[in-house]
């Protein structure tokens, strides 16, 4: 359900990122690794390993305190070993899981059109554009924003099908990017590996810490 708000102008200004604190410079996030290992019914063992994870926060290109940027690398590791049932396949894939506290729909100022910054939540572009003149700290009372419950979402980065016992999958510095997001926005890395053989189908999944951006 969509709610809507009336702010001042000091409200406003929050949700535009006018006397927000923001990063003058990047910040670079170290992360522990994380590792798990399973046995498949038909007797395989699989060790899948997330390391060498960091985030390179930065601040916004568009300077907006309702948008958050970085670049991700991690390294993703796979081991199988033991017998079991002929493998028909296997693919190991890592990715973001990308939660935001609230959305930021749109916002109206006395009346005037409505600034409808981007909701996404995808890697890359396009980022909110907010017109010239319609924030700022001389903006009345009459000012509605429009908001929503925040969202959680699954960004898959990269992929690679098994061809050996041992497959590695790096990701070096990928661009991210959050729009249209108030208040907390929370990032978790994976490592996911799905395993097919003539005798079933397994998977496993590794994650790694949840951090702030």
């Amino acid at each position: 359900m969509q709610v809507r708000t009336l702010m001042g102008a000091a409200a406003l200004s929050a949700a535009a990122g006018i006397g927000l604190p923001s990063l003058a410079h990047a910040e670079v996030i170290t992360l522990a690794p994380h590792e798990r290992t399973i046995v498949t019914d038909d007797g395989w063992q699989v060790t899948l390993r997330l390391d060498d994870e960091s985030w390179n926060r930065v601040a916004p290109t568009n300077r907006t305190g309702t948008s958050r940027e970085g670049f991700g690398s991690l390294h993703a590791q796979v081991q199988v070993s033991g017998q079991g049932a002929p493998l028909d396949g296997a693919q190991v894939a890592v990715g973001y899981v990308i939660g935001c506290f609230v959305n930021l729909n749109s916002v109206n100022v006395g009346g005037s059109a409505t600034i409808a910054p981007s909701g996404s939540l995808e890697p890359g572009f396009p980022v909110p554009v907010i017109p010239k003149g319609q924030i700022g700290g001389s903006i009345g009372p009459n000012v509605t924003a429009s908001v929503s419950p925040g969202e959680i979402k699954t960004t898959p980065i990269s992929a690679k099908t098994l061809e050996a016992a041992g497959t590695n999958l790096r990701v070096r510095e990928t661009h991210m990017s959050i729009d249209s997001c108030l208040g907390p926005a929370e990032v978790r890395a994976y490592a996911s590996l799905s395993i097919d053989s003539k005798a079933g189908k397994d998977s496993v999944v590794v994650y790694g810490d949840p951090f702030s951006i």
